[in-house]
C-alpha cells in the first residue's frame, strides 16, 4: 500500500501548488468531473470546468481572507479500493496556515482518486470543516 499512500500524497502537494500559484486551469487538470465536494454542513457536485473554477476562486478569496498563506496536507492512510486498483482513498490531515499559525483549525479529509488515461485525478473530497470559512463549495453555501 506504500504506493496508495504515496500517491495521495503527491496528488494534493502538486494541486495545492497550483492553487498558490493561481494556475486554476492546471489545478483542475488534476480533477475528474463530475467532482463531488463535501463539507461538514453542505454538499455539492461540479458538473463542469465552470463550476470548478468557481468553487476554486471562492476557495483562494476565502483564503485570501482569512490571511492564509499556505496549507499542508498530510496522508495519514491510503488504500486501494478492494475491486478496482484504478481508485484509491486517502485520509489526510489539512492544516491551512497563516504566518505559521492554523487558520483555521487542522481538520480531516477523505480524497478518493480515480485513474483515468494514465493520470491520478481527485474525483471527490470529504472535508471535515464547515463550508463557511474556507467556502470549498463556492460563497453561495453554509
Amino acid at each position: 500500500m506504500a504506493e496508495a499512500h504515496a500517491l495521495c500524497q503527491t496528488h494534493p502537494d502538486v494541486v495545492s501548488d497550483l492553487e498558490w500559484q493561481g494556475e486554476l486551469d492546471a489545478e483542475i487538470d488534476h480533477m475528474l468531473l463530475p467532482r463531488r465536494i463535501e463539507t461538514a454542513n453542505s454538499t455539492a457536485v461540479m458538473e463542469t470546468a465552470a463550476d470548478l473554477r468557481a468553487a476554486l476562486e471562492s476557495s483562494s478569496t476565502s483564503m485570501r481572507r482569512l490571511g492564509a498563506n499556505a496549507d499542508h496536507r498530510v496522508c495519514l492512510r491510503a488504500e486501494f479500493a478492494a475491486d478496482d486498483a484504478e481508485v484509491i482513498t486517502g485520509i489526510h490531515r489539512t492544516c491551512i496556515l497563516r504566518g505559521g499559525q492554523y487558520a483555521p483549525a487542522p481538520y480531516m479529509a477523505e480524497m478518493t482518486l480515480h485513474l483515468v488515461a494514465g493520470r491520478w485525478r481527485s474525483a471527490s473530497i470529504r472535508a471535515g470543516l464547515r463550508n463557511a470559512p474556507c467556502n470549498v463549495i463556492g460563497p453561495n453555501r453554509p
